[in-house]
C-alpha cells in the first residue's frame, strides 16, 4: 500500500511539474493579426502617438507634445525681420 501511494504521488508530482513547465516557457514572437485591436498604437495624420500624448506640429514639423514643446505658428514679424 505504501509503494502504490508513492508512486502515486510521484506521478502527481511529475504532471505538476510538466505543466508548471509549460507556463514559463517563453511564447514564440508573432505579429499580431489585422483583426487584433492594438491598445495605445492610434496615430494622427502625421504619424504621431495619440495615446502617448503627441501631435503633428506643422511649424516644426515633428511630432511634439504641447506641453513640453509648443508649436506656435510663425508670426509675421519673426519672418520679415528673418526670425531675429
Amino acid at each position: 500500500m505504501y509503494l502504490l501511494v508513492l508512486i502515486l504521488a510521484l506521478a502527481v508530482g511529475v504532471m505538476f511539474i510538466q505543466i508548471g513547465l509549460g507556463k514559463t516557457s517563453a511564447p514564440a514572437e508573432s505579429e499580431p493579426s489585422p483583426t487584433e485591436m492594438l491598445i495605445g498604437g492610434d496615430k494622427d495624420e502625421g504619424g504621431c502617438l495619440i495615446g502617448a500624448g503627441y501631435s503633428w506640429c506643422e511649424t516644426l514639423q515633428q511630432c511634439v507634445r504641447p506641453w513640453e514643446t509648443p508649436c506656435e505658428a510663425a508670426t509675421p514679424e519673426a519672418t520679415e525681420s528673418g526670425g531675429l
